[in-house]
This record gives structure tokens, sequence and C-alpha cells, in this order.
């Protein structure tokens, strides 16, 4: 089975082009070649396929093996794999989720990293809530999402460990029966954010597209950071931009990096 295998801000997936239709069991396949010691490794797999509703469909599965509608990091990594592959025409094009159609626009394109701009849509069902002792937001961008505003004198260290501890009960918490992926974000500055995440299905990752898509918009729904202009999202992997509009249109900037093209005899 011919893949690659980009990241985006240390998000990692491995890609494959299943337009033939030739793997039918995608979630037997990502838990076997997602896995780190077994198989390729990484933190999902993303099938190209076929769509009637757009000039191509992601279709997307967790390293758990469960599928996902949305994941902001993998679209771009998505979008560079189609783009380069010739899977798809132009460096503007649209793409069939679980979420929708987005758009998506390769600002920058290089052989191995390009810079990609992705049209997220609108937050919905925002709400603030307290959930084992913290203070949370919670939304549905792309994918359901907790945000945590937590103390901005924590080192990394312990931002990773509160990440690691409480992410996982608030993912499996009975007021989220599809579960949640857990944000928590402080203040680095004026429209800066750092933000860690707990993923459903994944656990901690390096970064989340949508994680810093919905930190952003819980930070302004909050009054955190200023409704205008972007707001600068750093997660252990990288960084990208994020842009909220009047009308609640969320978009996101940043890399996509080529790691490796090859020949996987991971079998299901």
């Amino acid at each position: 089975m011919e893949f690659w295998k980009l990241h985006g801000t240390g998000n990692d997936f491995i890609i494959i082009d299943n337009r033939g239709n030739n793997f039918k069991d995608l979630s037997a396949l990502a838990k076997s070649i997602c896995h780190r010691r077994f198989g390729v490794g990484s933190d999902g797999l993303m099938a190209a396929e076929g769509s009637k509703a757009a000039d191509i469909r992601m279709v997307y599965f967790n390293s758990d093996g469960s599928e996902a509608a949305m994941c902001g990091n993998g679209l771009r990594c998505f979008a560079k794999f189609v783009c380069d592959a010739g899977l798809v025409n132009g460096s503007s094009f649209s793409v069939e989720t679980g979420d929708g159609i987005k758009k998506v626009t390769i600002v920058e394109r290089g052989e191995a990293k390009s810079i990609i701009r992705l049209e997220m849509g609108k937050p919905e069902n925002i709400k603030e809530m307290k959930l084992e002792n913290y203070e949370l937001v919670f939304m549905h961008l792309g994918v359901p999402h907790s945000v945590i505003f937590v103390d901005n004198t924590l080192g990394i260290d312990e931002l990773i460990d509160l990440t690691e501890k409480v992410g996982p009960v608030i993912e499996k918490n009975a007021a989220f029966p599809q579960g949640t992926n857990v944000n928590f974000v402080q203040l680095a500055g004026r429209n800066f954010l750092r933000v860690s995440t707990w993923e459903r299905g994944a656990g901690r990752t390096w970064a989340c597209g949508t994680g810093a898509c919905a930190s952003a918009v819980a930070a302004i729904y909050c009054k955190i950071v200023d409704p205008d202009g972007e707001v600068i999202v750093e997660m252990p992997g990288g960084k990208v931009n994020v842009s909220v509009f009047d009308d609640q249109e969320v978009f996101l900037e940043g890399p996509a990096q080529l790691i490796c093209k090859g020949y996987s005899y991971v079998s299901v």
C-alpha cells in the first residue's frame, strides 16, 4: 500500500489514495498502520475518495480506529497531498468532510512544506459549563471541543501534565455522549495563545487545528483577546494563525510538511 506521511505542526498523519475504494475497512487499517511500534505510526489515517459534492473527499480515522468528522491540521496535510499528487487541479479547491464542504487555498507551495489556509466554518452550540471543578467553554467546531483557560504562570511541563491528567477525564464525562477534545489554554501575549490539547481517540497530540480554532473562538467569546485581527496559537508542535470574522466564520492558516513517501506491508 502506497502512502504519504505528513505533519501539521507536529500532528502527524498517514494519507492514502482510496478513490478506487480498494480499502474497505479503514477503521481497522487505521488501528494497524497508525501504531507507533507495529505500524508506520501517526495520530490518524486519511483517505482521499471521490466526491459528487466537492473536488475531493477526505475520510479521517483516529489512531484508535474511531472516525472523526474533521481535523484542521489533517485537512492542511490532506490538501498538500491531493494537490502535490495531482488528485486536484489549481491552488484553490473544495474538500468534502464529515463536517461539510471546506474551501482550501494553497498560500505557499513548496516541495516539502506548504502554507495552507482553510475555511473552517462557524462554531455551534457555544456554552459555558463547569465540570470536574473546571470552568470551560464548549462548542462544536468541526468536532466537539472544550476549552479551559488555565494559569498563565504554568510551565510547559506543568501544562502537559495537566493535559494528560484532566484531559481524559473530561473527554469521557457523561455530559459529552460523543466525547470531546479538551484544550488547555494560556494567554501568552496580546492575541497570542498557548494551547495543549487532549484529543478524543488520539490522546495528547503535539497540535490540534480545530482545537486552535476553538481556543481562539473561546478567547474572543470570553473577551480575553481582541476580536479584531488574527490570533496566533502556539502548540507544542508549532504555531498557526486563526481569524474569526464578524459573522463568526473561522479561518485557519498554517504549515503542512511532507515527512516521507513509502510502501506499507501492514495488514488488517
